[in-house]
């Protein structure tokens, strides 16, 4: 526009000076606002941190109640799942083995696999409730040792929620755990332990690390790796799940106590008895107070706790826990359940090794009739039993019933673990030692010559065993007069069984006490004097 005079130019200036609108310009909505802003600049921003201000708590409130209905949505759905679980278990379940249908002594396996074959018909439209289910069937299954069962279900599961849920969902995470464990309990090591990193991973993110779903899958991890042999992977996890758990979880929660029991477990594999034992003791308080004496929790760590002080050779506290022990386990899981026999087989070996063999052969003469029995002759728990009978009968003077024994075992283990697996070297050795007490030396040397002949497997996965069969050839050269030869085999023996870690005490007072009857015979007295010495000091 065209002003009429200079004095219309001056006052447009004075009103641009003073951040007013100008004649000049179009007085559009935004001009004038923004005149105004220049005008009344710290009013302005003092609205504005207000305005934000209130913004930010409108939209804090927005999102919590966002939030809260989602968490009572998941709520009502968790609540829903687990309605839905409990009626299909308690109805659908027990209707598919009601008594007339499968009569009146029907076995918890067969009611766990006329339901397997209902879960997805029942839910058709209802996938997590499905996956749900599968997962609580397949806890089931592998309480009672059904591995593949329960691996197909645990399978199931994380297939479900993998598609509704997606792959770094919380549920699936859990799931994964569950799939990891099993795929482990299988014999697939390596692919159980990858699978619950990754598990471990997305439940840290999403559950967050003190969770108890994110600690147990934690531990699950630490205890597969242990089972590797992985010892110094697991010390970490084991040690980091305890400080957590005990912050956050409480000492009496659940995954508290079950953290410690696997940490001592940690030690006792490692043959660290002495370091297991507080641990254990506070695993074994912490189940009597949640469960009882007689819960299969406290029975468990009452077993671990009983192997240590017999590990460490401390008969008289070994031999009244095993014995406690198995009347615990009886009067809860009967005479006759796996269970039972497990501990059974234990308290045999303590007597054996206490030299109570009378009471040690009864013992395991009836687990090996019920094992054979319930799982066949070439069972790995059958053999066990077998191979603990037989060393029994040898302790005991009976060599004829020894050998009969170990031969059955060294061909059973033989087909099911192959010729150099240490289980079959460990039976060989002993019917080597059978066969020389009994006078048959030269076929115990040719025995010792076939185990001998894979050495580096033992050397790399039991050199307990390595030093075993050294020493007992040792025993077999110098019963055939090859005396220098012998001398070698029993250095050698000392020298491996000093590189095991923890090594068992009795295990090199035999070899030392042979070694020094050797050095006698050879009329060696000072040298015999001086291995006399290392037994002296050891004690």
């Amino acid at each position: 526009m065209r002003y009429g005079g200079a004095s219309d130019l001056q006052q447009d200036l004075d009103r641009y000076l003073r951040n007013e609108p100008v004649v000049a310009r179009a007085p559009t909505t935004m001009y004038r606002v923004r005149k105004f802003v220049q005008r009344n600049r710290a009013s302005v921003a003092i609205a504005s941190v207000l305005v934000l201000g209130l913004l930010g708590a409108v939209a804090g409130i927005l999102t919590g109640m966002v939030r809260a209905r989602a968490a009572e949505r998941e709520a009502r759905e968790q609540a829903a799942i687990a309605e839905a679980t409990t009626r299909f278990l308690n109805e659908d379940l027990l209707s598919a083995v009601a008594p007339e249908k499968q009569g009146p002594d029907v076995k918890l396996r067969e009611v766990l696999d006329a339901a397997s074959g209902l879960i997805d018909e029942r839910f058709p439209d209802e996938p997590l409730t499905r996956a749900a289910i599968h997962r609580t069937v397949g806890e089931a299954y592998s309480r009672l040792g059904q591995d593949e069962d329960a691996y197909a279900h645990f399978e199931r599961a994380l297939d479900i929620r993998r598609e509704v849920l997606g792959d770094r969902h919380v549920d699936t995470a859990d799931s994964l755990n569950d799939f990891g464990a099993a795929t482990a309990v299988r014999g697939d090591m390596r692919g159980g332990s990858d699978l619950l990193a990754e598990a471990l991973a997305i439940l840290r993110e999403t559950a967050g690390p003190d969770d108890a779903r994110t600690l147990t899958c934690q531990r699950q991890l630490a205890s597969i790796l242990v089972w590797q042999g992985r010892f110094e992977e697991a010390e970490p996890l084991y040690a980091d799940a305890l400080e957590r758990a005990r912050r956050a979880l409480g000492p009496d929660h659940l995954e508290t106590i079950t953290l410690l029991n696997d940490y001592g477990l940690l030690y006792s594999r490692q043959r660290r008895p002495a370091e297991a034992i507080p641990f254990l003791d506070e695993a074994y308080e912490g189940y009597l107070r949640i469960r009882g004496e007689q819960s299969a929790d406290a029975l468990v760590v009452a077993s671990n706790l009983a192997s240590c002080y017999f590990t460490l050779g401390n008969y008289e506290e070994a031999v009244p826990r095993f014995e406690t022990l198995l009347e615990n386990t009886v009067a809860v899981f009967g005479e006759t359940h796996p269970k039972t026999y497990s501990v059974m087989n234990n308290l045999a070996i303590v007597y054996r090794r206490n030299g109570r063999n009378a009471d040690s052969i009864p013992l395991l003469e009836t687990i090996v009739a019920a094992r054979s029995e319930a799982h066949g002759p070439t069972h790995r728990s059958t053999l066990t039993s077998m191979h603990n009978l037989g060393r029994a009968y040898l302790s005991a003077g009976r060599p004829g019933d020894a050998q009969r024994t170990l031969e059955r075992t060294v061909r059973g283990r033989t087909e099911v673990y192959g010729d150099d697996h240490p289980k079959t070297l460990s039976s060989k050795s002993a019917l080597a030692y059978c066969y020389g007490r009994s006078g048959f030396v030269e076929r115990a040397l040719e025995l010792d010559a076939a185990i001998l002949a894979h050495r580096a497997v033992l050397e790399a996965k039991d050199r307990r065993v390595l030093g075993l069969v050294l020493s007992r050839h040792g025993t077999h050269l110098a019963a055939a007069g090859r005396l220098d030869e012998a001398e070698s085999a029993f250095r050698e023996a000392e020298r491996v069984f000093l590189t095991v870690e923890n090594v068992v005490p009795s295990d090199l007072e035999r070899n030392r006490a042979s070694m020094v009857e050797l050095l006698e015979r050879l009329g060696r007295s000072e040298d015999a004097a001086a291995w006399r010495a290392k037994s002296t000091a050891a004690s």
